[in-house]
């Protein structure tokens, strides 16, 4: 990659597991199409300078079921801060990030409250868990999201 005097700009994907979080940055570049349009292409940036970074996780409590939210906030945090120093200490002269790509383990339910912030674990529960209760309580919140959704799509259209 060569180091260029105006800005890149960067696009940071994180994507959390339930083993792991990890981020990786890719340069957002515009090129010329093969109809002469300008079309976006992206390229991650791991293979030229590295800038990628993982953080294990054992974020689920398989007694419980419950996800240890905080240790995945945690993660995504520091995932993030790293790319963005092995940024900052990279041959790029400067960058900015214009987009945040997030990918999540899927089949999970995490409370908030009111401001959009989790509860804490007793208000979690996840596909990881096939206690009978959690089982029993993970079909209870899809009837009801299930009614709900039905109700909205049917009001919706009146």
């Amino acid at each position: 990659m060569s180091t260029k005097t105006s800005s890149s700009s960067i696009i940071l994907a994180i994507d959390t597991g339930s083993s792991s979080t990890r981020c990786t940055a890719y340069e957002l570049r515009h090129e010329e199409g093969p109809n002469n349009e300008e079309v976006s292409v992206t390229t991650p940036i791991i293979h030229d300078i590295g800038i990628h970074h993982s953080i294990p996780l054992s974020c689920i409590i398989p007694s419980t079921g419950h996800i240890r939210i905080h240790d995945i906030l945690t993660s995504i945090d520091e995932s993030i801060d790293n790319v963005l120093s092995s940024l900052r200490n990279s041959s790029m002269k400067s960058y900015q990030v214009v987009a945040i790509g997030f990918s999540t383990f899927v089949m999970n339910l995490i409370g908030v409250d009111e401001m959009g912030e989790p509860v804490d674990e007793t208000a979690t529960c996840s596909y990881a868990c096939n206690r009978k209760d959690v089982v029993d309580e993970c079909r209870t919140y899809l009837n009801q999201l299930s009614f709900l959704l039905l109700f909205l799509t049917t009001y919706d259209k009146v």
